[in-house]
Parts: structure tokens; C-alpha cells; sequence
């Protein structure tokens, strides 16, 4: 039986493990930190880092999330509702109205705070994308945007709100091909496609069923840092205790910083694809003393904090619940390069300024607590030029490449993780 080692133990690290075991090899998953997850990750106390969402589109992801029985985990927010908040105002995108592609269009045409003209421009934007008539190649989305004539409001208001969360960039930045393809497969998919799956319990519980049912079929090393790799007639894995690990095939999954590290060779040969640049994550949870939004979903326009989600309505069995003084909201700001270098009680007295501003309950709640989060190299920040240039799924010199920036058809996302995985696991 041949022995796979797994490199890095995030969703492409967790899906290439799952099915080369799936598939009889003898599986050796490697993590330097000391839990799954990667980019997905809790602290002590059951905070997790930000509001971790998965699109119902996302077929790969909640398939290993079944298998490893997992899916109890986590729920669905059924029709999409968000409401847009604006200093003190409140606009609900509502698509429960009527199911499928016309209750989104009906929640479009009834979302207060655009002008019909925008509605109008986006009315027109959505047709051509669903009958393929945008041509987006070597675009970015703020280019396609203005082609297709939104409006400043609409592209402020609605567009960028949505290139930014799900895409973390800017629209003058992101390639346009990957906000076509989030829209279609995605927000105007079918109506399990649209809805957003959210965990119900503290992230880290996750991962640690995810790695009580991978035991069972691999072994699972974390805290184990790769420095160096060697080859002979096998593949020697040094580890920074000095330790061996022995593997006849190799399946990288981690960041591309962490590859260019481990695989310089094979770096070197994606050419202008390691000029890429990252962007970073700033998240924080916050607890309140007052309940002050009626919904789970919040877009804050024209904030830095920009989303604000209600843990306390979203967790099962919430450490918040029996208080009634407590109340949890996790603040997710991608492409948060503007407020990253603050200290977190700068973002905290930020994130607290803007809440009391777009919500009127929260100005007589007391700020608790807080936690803040920050990732500098989230993701790859895909480019119309670096998404022609990400490296497909393939092997070379013997050595499987797996991970969110390798170009799977998706985004850097966490279903374009787990499909990275189930494509190296094909070329074993």
C-alpha cells in the first residue's frame, strides 16, 4: 500500500486525505498548527475568528462536511434575507417573497435605498449574466460594472458589498470572470444555492470531529512543521523536531507563501503567478449587554466594518443564551488593509462607533468584551491578470499541488479548496 503524505490540513489538506483514503492509500495528513482548519479557526473561550459562511452552492464542501459527519453542525438560512443598514436606516433584501431566480429578482426590485434607475441597470446586469451574453475576460469587475452602466449608487450600495465579502478585493481589483461565476452558481442559482450555510457551534468543535473521523482512516499529525523535503526512492518529510516522515507520493495544501517556502523549484516555474498579492481579513467578536438587530445578516454600508452577524441568534446552544445581559455579534471587514496595522482596541473603539451610528437599539448597550482577529494573507487577491495566471491542478517533479489559489474554475473560496483536493487525489 503506498503511503500519501498530506501537506497542511485546511479544507484541501482535510478533502485530498478524506478521499486518498477513500481510494486505499495509507494517508498521512500534516498540520503545523495545533488544530484542522486553517483559515478557519477558533480561540479559547469558543470565539471563532469572524463569521464563517458556506454558499449552498457549494456542493464539494457540504458533501465532506456529510461524510465526515459533520453537517449537524451547521444550518441553512433558507430564502436569503440581508438587511442593508445605513446610518440608522434599514433596507431588507428579502427573497422568500416567491422561491428560485424570480423571488431573488422580486427582492431586488422591492430593496428601498436604490433608485429605480439602479434597480433598472441591475435588472439589465443580471439578464445578460444568465443568458451569457457578458463577455468578462481580462476584466475586472469594476470595468464590466461600468460597461453594463450601474449607476455609482448601485455599484456602492450593491455590487461592492458583494464583490467584497465574497471575493475579498475591491471591484476595481477582482477579476470579473470570478464575480460572474459567484453570481450564476451562487446568488441566482437555485434556491438551496443562494441560501448561506452558517456553524451553529464554536468553529473549533468542528474540526475536532473533522479529526476524529479522519483518524480513522489517516493519521493525523498537528504541531508538525515541514522544513525540508528530500527524495531517494521515497520522499523524506523533516520535521522541525528532527523527526522523518516517509511517503511515496507527496499532495501539498498549503498557502502559496507556505509553497514557495517548501517548493521553490516549482514556484519558480509559475512565473509572474508569484507576483501575487494577498488580502487580508480583520474580524472581531463583540459582545453587548443589549440585543439590537432583528436579523442575522447585516450589510453596513459606508462603515469599515462593513458585515455584523448575530451569534446569539445563529448558535445553538449559545454561551450567551441563559445570560440575558450578553449578547454576541461577530464583524467581518474583508480587503481590510485599511484598518489592519490599528491595535485592536482601535478597531474595537471603531467597529463600536459604527455599530452605535447604523443601529438606534445599540446606543444605550454597554461593550462587554471583545476579541479581534486579524489575517494579513487571507487570500490571494485574484486579479484579472493573476487569474489567467494560477496554476491548474497537476503534478510536478512529482509533487501534487493543491490549494485555494490553484485555479479549479472557482474562486480562492473554500469550495475551490476542497475541489483543489479532490483533483490531486485524482492524479496519484
Amino acid at each position: 500500500m503506498k503511503t500519501v503524505a498530506v501537506v497542511g490540513g485546511g479544507f484541501a489538506g482535510i478533502s485530498s486525505a478524506f478521499y486518498a483514503s477513500r481510494k486505499g492509500y495509507k494517508v498521512i495528513l500534516i498540520e503545523k498548527s495545533t488544530s484542522l482548519g486553517g483559515r478557519w479557526h477558533g480561540v479559547k473561550g469558543g470565539f471563532d475568528n469572524g463569521q464563517h459562511l458556506l454558499s449552498g452552492a457549494y456542493k464539494g464542501t457540504l458533501h465532506i462536511l456529510e461524510e465526515l459527519n459533520c453537517s449537524k453542525y451547521f444550518k441553512s438560512t433558507g430564502a436569503l434575507k440581508v438587511n442593508f443598514c445605513e446610518d440608522g436606516r434599514q433596507f431588507l433584501f428579502d427573497t422568500s417573497i416567491f422561491p428560485g431566480k424570480v423571488g431573488q429578482l422580486l427582492a431586488l426590485l422591492k430593496l428601498k435605498g436604490l433608485s429605480i434607475k439602479s434597480k433598472i441597470g441591475i435588472l439589465n446586469f443580471i439578464t445578460s449574466l444568465l443568458f451569457n451574453k457578458i463577455n468578462s475576460q481580462n476584466k475586472s469587475c469594476l470595468e464590466i460594472l461600468k460597461e453594463y452602466q450601474q449607476t455609482e449608487e448601485a455599484i456602492i450600495r450593491f455590487w461592492k458589498p458583494i464583490i467584497v465579502s465574497a471575493l475579498n478585493g475591491q471591484p476595481e481589483d477582482i477579476s470579473a470572470e470570478l464575480l460572474l461565476l459567484t453570481m450564476k452558481k451562487g446568488f441566482f442559482g437555485t434556491k438551496a444555492d443562494s441560501a448561506l450555510i452558517y456553524p451553529t457551534v464554536p468553529i473549533v468543535r468542528v474540526f475536532e470531529k473533522i479529526k476524529e473521523e479522519l483518524s480513522k482512516s489517516c493519521e493525523v499529525r498537528l504541531s508538525t512543521k515541514i522544513v525540508n523535503i528530500s527524495k531517494t526512492n521515497y520522499y523524506e518529510l523533516e520535521t522541525s523536531k528532527g523527526e522523518k516522515i516517509l511517503a511515496d507520493e507527496i499532495i501539498s495544501a498549503v498557502s502559496y507563501p507556505q509553497f514557495k517556502k517548501l517548493f521553490p523549484d516549482i514556484a519558480g516555474s509559475f512565473g509572474s503567478f508569484n507576483n501575487i498579492q494577498f488580502s487580508s481579513i480583520v474580524s472581531a467578536s463583540m459582545i453587548y449587554s443589549k440585543h439590537f438587530t432583528d436579523y442575522m445578516l447585516n450589510a453596513l454600508l459606508g462603515t469599515k466594518a462593513e458585515w455584523l452577524f448575530d451569534k446569539t441568534r445563529m448558535m445553538d446552544n449559545n454561551r450567551h443564551k441563559q445570560d440575558r445581559h450578553n449578547f454576541e455579534y461577530a464583524i467581518t471587514t474583508s480587503s481590510a488593509e485599511a484598518i489592519f496595522s490599528l491595535k485592536s482596541p482601535e478597531i474595537a473603539e471603531l467597529f463600536d462607533y459604527e455599530i452605535r451610528r447604523i443601529f438606534p437599539k445599540s446606543k444605550d448597550a454597554k461593550l462587554i468584551d471583545y476579541h479581534i482577529f486579524r489575517e494579513k494573507s487571507a487570500t490571494p487577491l485574484l486579479t484579472s491578470t493573476m487569474q489567467n495566471q494560477r496554476p491548474k491542478p497537476q503534478k510536478i517533479n512529482g509533487i501534487i499541488i493543491s490549494g485555494d489559489w490553484v485555479n479549479t474554475g472557482y474562486p480562492a473560496t473554500i469550495e475551490g479548496a476542497v475541489l483543489s483536493g479532490i483533483r490531486a487525489v485524482d492524479r496519484l
